[in-house]
């Protein structure tokens, strides 16, 4: 990739990059006959694959942080219009595909917002991807594409014990968050999401408190429940209305429940134990499991 940072004053700070990515999808018609009689006698060549994203993050009052930005997946050759740090990547790509869907590239646009210590001893953060959104559809239940996710969290250090601190974190992702009707322009690399590794139609809420009773010795405990629900396919992503609900062909929910331990014996020597209880409902069956870990590490 190639990465740019620009720093104008102390409270600015704009970020660009230039990625390549891995499509998964064969070029058929670069690919060739090799002839040498051993696997498939195949040389096969993916389509290329790219992304470009650029942001900028402000600091208007100390432990304030408020950031939006703009990123694009597009596919087949490298194009200059996306190599450029400050341009509008949206607009160039209505321009340059004709307004043309099946030309067009996969824009994507997102947001953040964090607050630390403007409540004592507390970090507040949000964050917004969008992925498809019709802004004059938002509330209409037949024509809307509220296709974005967001992340909504809150920590608090000190509550009720020195050294205790308590976490809530929720994840939402709508349906059809990351795919695109071109399978060179998902938003993903080798097959994995760029975005959250639930990928979409998911959520997620994750409780974490971490207390260190002790210099050395730290506890924590969490709990986490994941929903997943059906990718779908592109006739209900591009064509059914209303789309469908969130969670809709629900697959699993995922729970945990974990707690740890660890104790520095020397400098940067540990020792660490955690348990966890992990339990899968399904819509027709349940399954659940129990874990225990011991080890060290050094340095970390």
């Amino acid at each position: 990739y190639i990465l740019f940072n620009y720093t104008p004053w102390k409270w600015v700070h704009f970020n660009y990059f230039h990625g390549w990515l891995q499509s998964d999808v064969i070029d058929s018609l670069r690919s060739y006959n090799t002839g040498s009689g051993v696997g498939s006698s195949q040389r096969i060549i993916y389509r290329q694959k790219f992304i470009a994203s650029h942001s900028i993050i402000v600091n208007p009052v100390k432990g304030l942080e408020v950031g939006i930005g703009e990123s694009i997946v597009y596919s087949d050759k490298i194009n200059i219009g996306y190599l450029v740090p400050v341009s509008f990547f949206k607009a160039f790509d209505h321009y340059s595909s004709d307004y043309a869907i099946e030309a067009g590239s996969n824009a994507q646009f997102f947001g953040l917002i964090s607050s630390r210590n403007h409540i004592k001893n507390t970090h507040l953060y949000a964050q917004l991807f969008i992925d498809e959104i019709r802004l004059l559809k938002i509330f209409d239940k037949k024509e809307r594409r509220n296709q974005l996710g967001y992340t909504l969290g809150i920590n608090k250090t000190d509550l009720l014990l020195h050294y205790l601190s308590v976490g809530v974190e929720y994840t939402h992702i709508n349906p059809f968050v990351y795919n695109n009707l071109i399978p060179t322009q998902t938003y993903t690399s080798h097959s994995y999401y760029l975005g959250d590794w639930m990928g979409n139609n998911a959520d997620r809420v994750f409780i974490y408190a971490d207390y260190t009773p002790l210099p050395k010795l730290k506890l924590r405990a969490e709990f986490q429940q994941i929903r997943k629900g059906a990718a779908g396919n592109l006739v209900q992503q591009y064509n059914q209305q209303p789309q469908p609900a969130f969670l809709f062909q629900k697959l699993f929910t995922y729970r945990e429940v974990a707690g740890s331990i660890s104790y520095e014996l020397v400098n940067s020597l540990k020792v660490y134990a955690r348990v966890n209880q992990v339990k899968w409902i399904y819509p027709t069956s349940n399954n659940s499991a129990t874990g225990v870990s011991v080890g060290f590490s050094y340095g970390l």
